[in-house]
């Protein structure tokens, strides 16, 4: 290896470990609690960790079930199941906790780092594979899906690796890259059905690069039958059980908010992700690199890139359930496009130190700033009427007391039950804070920091007002997804049962007596 690539290799090994030491600094110890889904999959790798230490083979359907009466929050058949095989391997070494299940998503973090570097490495060198990894590593979306156990990060990990064997088979035709390529594949696809992408990738890149005598191979057919047997059991299996339920999410459940899928809000819904995805400060060397990734000499080396991300907007657009975490997938393929952005600016400077070091200049700018996406602000706040700001820090569980003429902070409430706290309304009778947080309504001791559970809103979107009313004795809360909790302020115990509006709200109001809620 030579100096400049074990140059490349030991930044991106440096960048790696950076990513890895920014997430035990921002690390926060709370109940997985992120989009509803994450206490499913500690969950269901707990499951598999017991289905591994008891062994049921004599009466699998059954002990699922008992398992599932006793703890009603497993992911299978729902999602599939490699990703809690490997968990729950890892809690039967290493204990059983949200800790170890987030342990493993940081694994696969760094796995998608090193393949995006040997993919980078391969079509574009060192240099430019060197940015690619931080700016991935400390891109927004692939940060906060790290500390999360989620399963996009796995699943873009094991597409990733794909991808690379794939690349290098058509360039080496070597057996063994085909078969890996096959394998990671499947893999991919037994984390989460998005993996779907993959097959179209690798058909367009055959078709591009005109490479047709893949279609004579044996062991081309051999591997597509490797992968179709890991993979068809338990696809089999979910579209008999669950195929109805794919074909809601699939369908639409949330078109009111993003728009039908040929409409121009649902044409543009993932592109106007990207800012947020890669980070503002990345745009701009992401323009350039997308550009020049279409000049005649540069078409080849950035073809694998520009077929990820065109075929992830084609794959997960006409779909009717959308969301930014979604086309995680494509921003690999962004961080390579923003790092070769930067590669051709600092290209215009005179070959020498001012060059390298004017490219290493651009490149810690757009990773600082892209970094600084990830600071965490406040969101909102509310007064106690007595010199004392109550401010809660936008996706954490924090609630910070300020002194309003001193401008000090005098407490941080740190509460394990709010994952993310999203609104603040302050009983300054009582002394009490009312938290809303990513599906719960908390109430805060303001004096001694105690907390409690008021409710939680069977959606699991949030909450999106939280008004008390004209009088002060009753505190109101509207989740997302359209339902209205009522509490009584004073005992902190519900009033009548939720309601529900039938669709998404953005404002809730007491009338001046107390008597009615108006929702918009």
């Amino acid at each position: 290896m030579s100096s400049p690539e074990r140059t490349a290799s030991a930044i991106a090994l440096a960048s790696i470990l950076l990513m890895l030491a920014a997430q035990a600094v921002v690390y926060r110890p709370s109940e997985p609690f992120y989009n509803n889904d994450e206490n499913r999959h500690v969950m269901t790798g707990v499951f598999f960790r017991d289905v591994l230490n008891d062994l049921p083979i004599a009466h699998p359907r059954e002990y699922a079930i008992r398992y599932y009466l006793q703890y009603p929050a497993l992911g299978v058949p729902l999602w599939p199941p490699f990703f809690y095989v490997v968990e729950g391997l890892f809690m039967t070494f290493f204990g059983t906790s949200a800790l170890v299940a987030k342990a493993v998503i940081l694994g696969f973090s760094c796995l998608a780092c090193v393949y995006l570097f040997l993919l980078a490495r391969r079509t574009h060198g060192g240099e430019v594979a060197a940015v690619a990894v931080p700016l991935l590593a400390f891109a927004p979306v692939f940060f906060e899906l790290s500390h999360q156990v989620m399963l996009e990060i796995p699943t873009l990990a094991l597409g990733l690796g794909a991808t690379y064997h794939f690349v290098r088979f058509l360039d080496l035709q070597r057996r063994s890259d085909l078969f890996a390529a096959a394998i990671l594949a499947a893999l991919a696809a037994l984390t989460r059905f998005s993996a779907v992408y993959l097959l179209p990738v690798f058909l367009f890149l055959v078709i591009v690069r005109r490479q047709w005598g893949i279609f004579r191979r044996r062991d081309a057919y051999l591997a597509g039958a490797v992968a179709i047997l890991l993979a068809a059991p338990y696809y089999a299996v979910a579209a008999v059980e669950l195929g109805w339920v794919y074909g809601k999410l699939a369908g639409g459940m949330n078109v009111g908010q993003t728009g039908p899928p040929f409409s121009l809000s649902g044409l543009i819904f993932y592109p106007l992700q990207i800012p947020g995805q890669i980070g503002w400060f990345a745009l701009v060397p992401l323009g350039i690199g997308l550009t020049h990734a279409f000049a005649p000499s540069q078409r080849s080396r950035s073809l694998p890139y520009l077929t990820l991300a065109g075929v992830i907007y084609l794959v997960f657009t006409p779909m009717g359930l959308r969301e930014s975490r979604f086309t995680v997938y494509w921003v690999p393929a962004l961080a390579l496009l923003a790092a070769e952005g930067m590669h051709f600016l600092s290209g215009r400077f005179r070959p020498g130190r001012l060059r390298t070091s004017a490219y290493w200049v651009l490149g810690a700018s757009v990773i600082l700033g892209t970094a600084a996406n990830r600071v965490s602000v406040v969101e909102s706040g509310v007064a106690d009427g007595r010199g004392t700001l109550f401010l809660n820090v936008e996706d954490s569980g924090f609630v910070e007391r300020v002194d309003a003429k001193a401008l000090k902070i005098e407490a941080t409430y740190r509460i394990p039950a709010c994952g993310r706290a999203q609104g603040l309304a302050m009983d300054n009778a009582t002394r009490r804070l009312f938290m809303a947080c990513d599906t719960e309504m908390v109430v805060v001791n303001v004096g001694t920091g105690k907390h409690r559970i008021l409710g939680r809103t069977d959606c699991g979107t949030g909450w999106r007002s939280q008004p008390f009313s004209p009088d002060g004795k009753l505190l109101a809360a509207g989740s997302f997804c359209g339902q209205v909790y009522v509490w009584d302020v004073a005992t902190g115990r519900p009033v009548g049962r939720p309601f529900s509006i039938g669709g998404e709200l953005a404002k809730i109001a007491f009338s001046p007596d107390a008597r009615r809620i108006a929702v918009a």
